[in-house]
Parts: C-alpha cells; sequence; structure tokens
C-alpha cells in the first residue's frame, strides 16, 4: 500500500512539474519582449496614396482578416484551444506611431514590444516602402469606431501547442520567413517575386514550398498555360474545373483585384522558378 501511495505521490508530483512547465512556456512566449527595426516609413499624403492602398489592403488581406470595417473578428474562441480575436485597428491604431505600425505589420511586434498572436507578418516582409507608406494612409482614414475586441487568450491545448512550438509568435514566424526567402529568378522576374512573396508566402510558405498537408508547391502553376492561370486568379475554378477551398475564396475576395499585368507578372517568375529553381 505505501508503495502504491509513493507511485500516486510522484505520478502527482509529475504532472504538477509537466502543467507547470507548459504554463510557464507559453507564458515566457506571451510576455516575452521583442526588438524591431526603426522604421522611417510615414503615412502617405493625398487621395491618390489612400486609392491605391484600398485596393492593396483588399489583395493583401486586411479586410478579410479585420473585417471590411476594420472592426476586428472572431477567428478562433473555445475552452480548449483558447480564444483569438483579429484587433479593431480603428480602436488600436490611435495608440500606435507610423513607425511602431509598420513594426506591427512587418514584424509582428506590438508597440509595447510583445509579439503578435496570428498575424500573418511574415508575408508583409517584403512589402515595398512605398507601398507601405500608402497602405498607412489608407488605414489613418479610418476613425475609431465599433466595439473593442476581446483579448488573446490561451486554453490548455493552445498552450500546449506553444511549448510543442507548433503555435508561435508573428515574431517568430518572422524570423523563419527571412531565413527561407523564395527564389530569385533575376531582374527580369523582380515583380512577380515581389507579389508571389506579398500575396502567396501566407499560405504556401516564404519558400513557395507549400506548407505539408495544407498548400502545395506552387511549382504547380507551371501545369497552366497563362490564360488558364489567369482564370484560376479571377474565378477560383482550377484546371480541373473544380473549386479549391481556401484558394477558391483567395481567388474571389483578393486575387480577383489583381490586374491583368500583375497576373502576366506573377505567372512568369513562377514559370520560371518551376524551371530553374533547385
Amino acid at each position: 500500500m505505501r508503495i502504491l501511495k509513493l507511485i500516486g505521490l510522484g505520478v502527482a508530483i509529475l504532472l504538477i512539474v509537466a502543467v507547470g512547465s507548459v504554463y510557464g512556456a507559453s507564458e515566457y512566449a506571451a510576455r516575452r519582449t521583442h526588438a524591431y527595426t526603426p522604421s522611417a516609413v510615414r503615412a502617405a499624403v493625398g487621395p491618390e496614396a489612400v486609392a491605391r492602398d484600398g485596393r492593396l489592403a483588399v489583395v493583401y488581406g486586411c479586410t478579410g482578416c479585420h473585417g471590411p470595417q476594420l472592426h476586428g473578428q472572431e477567428w478562433q474562441d473555445d475552452a480548449m484551444h483558447g480564444r483569438l480575436w483579429t484587433a479593431n485597428l480603428t480602436r488600436a491604431m490611435p495608440n500606435y506611431t507610423d513607425a511602431q505600425l509598420v513594426a506591427a505589420i512587418r514584424e509582428g511586434v506590438r508597440h509595447d514590444g510583445r509579439g503578435l498572436w496570428g498575424m500573418p507578418s511574415e508575408g508583409y516582409i517584403e512589402v515595398t516602402d512605398a507601398e507601405m507608406a500608402d497602405l498607412l494612409a489608407w488605414l489613418r482614414t479610418h476613425q475609431p469606431a465599433g466595439a473593442e475586441t476581446p483579448t488573446t487568450r490561451f486554453g490548455p491545448l493552445g498552450r500546449l501547442n506553444i511549448f510543442r512550438r507548433e503555435s508561435k509568435t508573428s515574431p517568430a514566424w518572422v524570423t523563419e520567413a527571412r531565413a527561407n526567402p523564395a527564389f530569385d529568378a533575376g531582374p527580369a522576374f523582380a515583380h512577380g517575386r515581389h507579389l508571389a512573396a506579398t500575396l502567396c508566402s501566407e499560405c504556401h510558405g516564404s519558400n513557395l514550398k507549400g506548407q505539408p498537408g495544407f498548400t502545395p508547391d506552387l511549382l504547380m502553376a507551371a501545369s497552366y498555360d497563362a490564360a488558364g492561370f489567369s482564370s484560376f486568379m479571377r474565378t477560383g475554378v482550377a484546371a480541373d474545373g473544380k473549386e479549391k477551398g481556401l484558394m477558391t475564396e483567395v481567388a474571389r475576395e483578393r486575387l480577383v483585384h489583381l490586374s491583368d499585368q500583375e497576373v502576366a507578372d506573377l505567372y512568369a517568375y513562377l514559370r520560371k522558378r518551376a524551371e530553374e529553381a533547385p
């Protein structure tokens, strides 16, 4: 009987240590502060800038994640995983300088230095300063409105995923993306590469090789001719005549706003990558 009690006590201690380790590691990740690169980018001035990035905000997915009015929306909310809402940007932005807003977008760092969760900053690291200035101009046109969204909360499975490093802060994803850039096909394909790095990397990875069990390597783009690729980008219907889940949604909501030249440049780069990338 004494042995059983000792075994039970040992198991209880191990359980307490395990739970404490998971909680401690997840709290450290949540509260850790991050350095970021100071930016000289400031919001552009004038209606042309606002118009330019009103389109890019849709293409980049700002309105898809934060809602058409940027009031934020629920991403996940359950007892086991936790609660994650996208921010009401109209309420959050007054607390940010332009430089801090650039850090939040490009590097996933809040104005207080903590890392954001769920912000796909890895897809914005190659957004140009000119594009960023236009984006800031458009964002700043939105006056505070709507309710504050709920704060992030981690459930037991959410904390376990952080402990396992399956869930990461946005700065961690940015670091990983910078270490795995998209194939450089040379100056002639630079614009197409830029489009792929900013529009495709969120789902297909910074190196465009896809994410196992989720998205394919974009080598598959070479299986399309130019007309078929353009149709897929605008309709979300693939060459086999079928819709492709999330890709179809992204095509119809975001990629449909690309110009003919942008689609052509993206296709040219992806074909070149398929021909030459190691």
